[in-house]
């Protein structure tokens, strides 16, 4: 009953959130047509901050939760350019036959990325039975790899050139959606980070056979490993209702 419950709160948030960014975009075609009417009437045009307008304010606030998505990044590289089309008109009032089209095809781009943005936060979230508590098969496959850099210590080698996906990710990325404010979410997933980092550097370091680099990857891996184990631990012991 609680991942039910869980569950419908995460629907009930993320419509919430992409509604928000729906009408935070409206308001911005709105205020694309608002520059190109002062253009032509050769008024004046100030540049304004792209986080204290309105979709800069959901895209820093509430959709901020959404970073972990390809589509956020996109959409605040749209963003971005349309404040910058407004500094070049400040700058340049006669450049508007050019910056204005370009800016209502920013714009008009950025409907497009929250198509697909809606569309992938919610298969995830349909993918996702959001457990507060990670998958076991998960966790015990990092123990499975810390085993294996053991045996390249002693000359095994691993095929690939890189490591494997973690099977972890998925939870974690939804978790971090649900949970993200919690210090523990994040200390978690910093400590996951830095796991990673450590075993693809000697995943890398023993597919290469350079010992020396080996030998330190594996001694900083084990450390990682402690600091991860801790911080799973830690949401482990009171995970959240």
């Amino acid at each position: 009953m609680a991942q039910q419950a869980q569950a419908q709160e995460m629907r009930a948030w993320l419509k919430r959130a992409l509604a928000q960014a729906k009408e935070a975009h409206r308001a911005q075609k709105d205020w694309v047509r608002q520059m190109a009417g002062r253009a032509a009437r050769g008024e004046a045009i100030a540049p304004s901050d792209p986080t204290r307008c309105g979709f800069g304010r959901w895209l820093y606030g509430v959709g901020r939760r959404l970073q972990i998505y390809p589509e956020y990044h996109e959409l605040e590289a749209l963003h971005d350019q349309l404040h910058m089309y407004q500094v070049q008109l400040s700058a340049q009032a006669d450049a508007a036959e050019a910056l204005i089209p370009a800016m209502r095809t920013a714009a008009e781009a950025m409907d497009a990325v929250l198509v697909r943005l809606v569309r992938r936060a919610v298969a995830a979230l349909r993918r996702s039975q959001l457990s507060p508590t990670p998958p076991q098969e998960a966790v015990f496959a990092h123990a499975a790899w810390i085993d294996e850099v053991q045996g390249w210590l002693f000359g095994a080698r691993p095929e690939a050139a890189e490591p494997p996906r973690c099977p972890l990710e998925a939870w974690l990325n939804e978790a971090r959606i649900r949970w993200g404010d919690d210090p523990r979410m994040k200390a978690l997933a910093s400590a996951h980070e830095a796991w990673h980092r450590q075993f693809a550097e000697a995943w890398r370091a023993a597919h290469a056979g350079d010992e020396p680099r080996l030998k330190t990857a594996a001694k900083l891996l084990k450390e990682a490993h402690g600091a991860w184990l801790a911080a799973l631990h830690a949401w482990e012991a009171k995970p959240p209702l």
